[in-house]
């Protein structure tokens, strides 16, 4: 007998939580951009930096919306289309083996 082998034994699923930050052009697609990061704190903050800094570029105004890590920049005239920045948290690991590849 083999110590350890155990036929029905199969290896738990890694846990693949990881956070999207989107970039969108409102109206459109043409300025979407998606970053995943591991960590939600690495991804509030560079949610905030992008924002900020956009908003230092562009000289559009930047407002925090509800939710922590989603920001509306905007030049505040009526019919302008804006900008988002978003994170969404996600559980799928096919996102993570498309950005970084396989580890297997």
């Amino acid at each position: 007998m083999v110590m350890g082998s155990n036929a029905s034994w199969s290896p738990r699923p890694l846990r693949a939580r990881h956070y999207h930050l989107t970039d969108t052009t409102i109206g459109g697609i043409s300025g979407y951009r998606d970053d995943i990061f591991a960590s939600r704190r690495a991804a509030l903050a560079a949610a905030r930096e992008r924002a900020e800094w956009l908003g230092a570029l562009t000289g559009w105004r930047v407002q925090p919306l509800a939710d922590p890590g989603r920001y509306l920049l905007t030049t505040g005239r009526p019919h302008e289309a804006g900008r988002i920045i978003e994170l969404e948290d996600c559980d799928d690991p096919e996102c993570l083996e498309i950005a970084y590849g396989s580890v297997c």
